[in-house]
């Protein structure tokens, strides 16, 4: 299965809301996570990132940020 990685600053805003999005319109399709290049290990999404999403009748379904270096896995080689 093909994989989509959304990148961001911190991913806990626009990188989770672009995950979240496209989970639901191609989930059977493509493996899609989120990750930001600063990001806090263990933050949670932000508030208006949550509200912005209910607007359009998406959930959020995203735990925690992740740092876009301890996903080296899933790109599969060196960043940067």
């Amino acid at each position: 299965m093909e994989s989509i990685l959304f990148v961001c600053t911190g991913n806990t805003c626009r990188s989770p809301m672009a995950e979240a999005l496209m989970a639901h319109k191609a989930a059977n399709k493509f493996r899609v996570q989120s990750a930001g290049l600063f990001a806090m290990n263990g933050a949670k999404a932000h508030p208006y990132a949550l509200k912005a999403l209910a607007l359009e009748k998406e959930a959020l379904f995203f735990s925690m940020s992740r740092s876009l270096y301890r996903m080296r896995s899933l790109i599969g080689r060196r960043l940067f």
